[in-house]
């Protein structure tokens, strides 16, 4: 009884510190000036489901912006967008054609709830099997330009 008392209090902590751990990006994200926890909790980033993406290779990705945050929120030429895909045990930019020009404000949710619509087309060349990419946005509160804020979404690229 106490050798399954001891083996279920380590199943239980595993599972909470891979759950902890879930939301956080990958330490070996290249280095974009966004500290781990300005990951994702001031900005979301998220498939639209009224735009119906194909998840194609070379074909248009649409995503929906959203400031979490209760500031609005600046985003340079192209939302700062890259487009990375981990190869081995390290994160590389991939092709990918950006369709957002210019500088982008987006007020709070509370006061602008539509949020604003990212684009990008990411293409690597010859793919023959599915592969996961990350789109990563980069931005900062319009007071403070120095602390960069980010957000990343996750999706399978096919061909």
């Amino acid at each position: 009884m106490k050798k399954i008392f001891v083996i279920l209090i380590i199943l239980v902590t595993m599972l909470l510190l891979i759950s902890c751990s879930a939301n956080q990006p990958s330490n070996n994200m290249p280095n974009m000036g966004v500290k781990a926890e300005n990951w994702n909790t001031s900005i979301k980033l998220a498939d639209d489901p009224m735009l119906s993406n194909s998840f194609k290779n070379g074909q248009d990705l649409t995503l929906g912006v959203e400031n979490l945050s209760t500031k609005p929120i600046v985003f340079l030429e192209n939302f700062g967008m890259r487009v990375l895909t981990k190869y081995g045990q390290d994160w590389v930019d991939i092709q990918s054609n950006f369709y957002n020009s210019g500088l982008q404000y987006l007020p709070t949710k509370a006061s602008y709830p539509l949020g604003l619509l990212v684009s990008a087309l990411p293409y690597i060349p010859n793919l023959a099997s599915p592969i996961n990419i990350r789109i990563v946005i980069i931005g900062h509160t319009e007071d403070n330009d120095k602390v960069l804020l980010g957000a990343y979404f996750d999706v399978t690229l096919n061909p």
